[in-house]
């Protein structure tokens, strides 16, 4: 489920702008929050709301001291999950932009079609992230782990832990959840484990060897679904 933020200091450009993303053809959020400052809306982000696609203006306020640009270079600038389509009446902008990652830039006044533009990109790229990356909700923002790095993701209580050969990533999450994200290589061998099986090397009687050296937990009444995945797996491997 796709979230959409619209944030401009000019409620009635605001306003305008939204009911333009509502004739979108394809619904792309159920909800669309309106926020009308910076301020507001890294409150919100501080609050643990994360958005899938952000439309920013440039100058949120008169004097042009709270500027769209520097709440995406704090808050975006190594996260490629959220679409920021940046909203500006100020055509000379459009170079500071590259600063920072964006999927779109749109000029005021918007029109319906290079609206429906950027809405094509955004849509596009969050699809083909969510074929190729597990979404994760960390810290008010919606990161994207390539599931070619993910070993395998361990269940504490409430946390999950996504072993990646970068490092540990730490979120709030179940594994039945996160199973649903997951295509057929991922296996829960464990209660408290999902296995990627193109890191296994070996089956063990207890535990599975992966390719990094670790040993990871197999319970008994998963061992034998465990060991037919892992079959199947190496067997298409061996056909791509």
């Amino acid at each position: 489920m796709k979230r959409l933020a619209i944030v401009d200091d000019d409620g009635q450009a605001a306003l305008t702008l939204k009911d333009l993303v509502l004739e979108y053809p394809q619904e792309v959020a159920p909800k669309i929050e309106v926020f009308l400052s910076a301020q507001e809306f890294e409150e919100a982000l501080d609050a643990g709301a994360s958005f899938n696609i952000v439309f920013m203006d440039i100058c949120l306020d008169e004097n042009g001291e709270a500027s769209g640009i520097d709440v995406v270079k704090s808050r975006y600038q190594s996260d490629i999950g959220t679409q920021i389509i940046y909203v500006t009446s100020f055509i000379e902008h459009c170079t500071d932009v590259y600063q920072t990652n964006h999927t779109y830039f749109l000029v005021k006044p918007v029109k319906r079609e290079k609206l429906f533009e950027a809405l094509d990109k955004a849509c596009a790229n969050l699809d083909q992230l969510s074929r190729e990356a597990l979404p994760v909700k960390q810290a008010g923002r919606l990161i994207f782990v390539p599931l070619h790095k993910i070993a395998y993701i361990e269940s504490d209580l409430r946390k999950i832990r996504i072993k990646t050969p970068d490092g540990t990533l730490e979120a709030y999450g179940r594994l039945s959840e996160i199973m649903k994200e997951l295509p057929d290589r991922f296996v829960q061998c464990h209660r408290s484990f999902l296995v990627n099986l193109d890191y296994v090397q070996a089956l063990q009687k207890k535990e599975l060897l992966l390719s990094t050296g670790e040993e990871i937990p197999v319970s008994q009444h998963r061992y034998q679904a465990t060991r037919d995945r892992l079959v199947k797996n190496i067997h298409e491997r061996s056909l791509s």
